[in-house]
């Protein structure tokens, strides 16, 4: 079995923002720290993304006008529902929503 060399190993974030502008800023922000980025703009767009590459963190925003808030949550649910190994998701918000987040638990 071949094991990757450390130093050639690069933890990966999936970013998902519905913001082009904010993402790209998380994007730069964290590439330039040596990760792997990979970006989704809602719900729709993570899953294929999830499926075809390994991802080590998943970085969120939750805007509380963002329709797809619920729906994001639950795909990314159900896709660690199937996951083999845990992947830790930070939920990123600009409001005081923490009352939606029930969905976690």
């Amino acid at each position: 079995m071949y094991v990757r060399p450390i130093e050639a190993y690069r933890p990966s974030v999936l970013v998902i923002d519905s913001s082009a502008s904010i993402r790209t800023g998380i994007e730069n922000a964290l590439s330039i720290r040596g990760l792997r980025i990979f970006s989704a703009s809602g719900p729709r767009n993570v899953r294929p993304v999830i499926q075809a590459k390994p991802i080590d963190l998943i970085l969120a925003a939750l805007v509380a006008s963002d329709h797809n808030r619920h729906a994001l949550l639950a795909t990314l649910r159900g896709i660690a529902g199937r996951s083999p190994r845990a992947v830790p998701v930070i939920a990123m918000s600009e409001r005081d929503m923490w009352e939606d987040l029930e969905i976690f638990s």
